[in-house]
């Protein structure tokens, strides 16, 4: 949901700086810099991520090693490699997702690590839809979406598995209602239901 978020956010500026044409001529406002402010106050965001990322990455890889921080640190990289993508920093991302691929093959084998190597499959396949979304390639992005889909959906049903299950289904609903409305409306129902029942199954305040 973030990621979908951050990419509408660098659509709407990019909307805006468009749109704002015409009205800043006709003020006699319009400048080069207008859109350069607008772009590095919306890029801002994720340079602000990317420090948290860092300061958190170092921390975990400064932690004395166990399977829990082992899957922390693969699970930072993921997030880190993310945003990257957001800024388009490609080649770091997919070294921070090599590094994340690494560490979870080097961990002894168990269940845990089979269901953590499903959810880094999911997460690739994910991160990919979102690029191909944000190109314009929504035929290809369904694909990536359904495929994470799932594998999310063979995961054990923890409440952190739920909610990593309707956030997919809204993504694939936002990219499925570009091609047909019809076929977004049951996903964003599906997403709604799993996310009523997570808050049903939380503990009370």
């Amino acid at each position: 949901f973030a990621r979908v978020l951050k990419i509408l956010a660098l659509i709407g500026s990019a909307v805006t700086i468009v749109l704002a044409r015409d009205y800043m001529a006709a003020q006699r406002q319009e400048k080069f810099e207008f859109g350069i402010l607008i772009l590095l106050s919306t890029t801002g965001m994720h340079e602000l991520a990317e420090i948290h990322y860092v300061t958190a990455q170092t921390m975990y890889d400064c932690c004395p090693r166990s399977d829990a921080i082992e899957l922390d640190r693969v699970h930072i990289r993921w997030n880190r490699a993310v945003n990257l993508g957001n800024l388009a920093n490609w080649l770091e991302a997919r070294t921070l997702h090599d590094e994340a691929e690494g560490i979870l093959r080097d961990l002894p084998d168990s269940e845990h690590k089979r269901r953590y190597i499903r959810l880094f499959e999911a997460h690739m396949l994910e991160a990919r839809a979102a690029t191909l979304h944000a190109a314009c390639r929504w035929n290809e992005a369904e694909e990536h979406y359904s495929r994470a889909q799932r594998l999310l959906d063979a995961r054990t049903d923890s409440p952190n598995a739920r909610g990593h299950r309707a956030t997919v289904r809204s993504a694939r609903a936002d990219n499925l209602s570009l091609l047909d409305h019809a076929a977004a409306e049951p996903l964003l129902r599906e997403a709604r239901s799993i996310l009523e029942n997570e808050m049903d199954d939380s503990p009370p305040v």
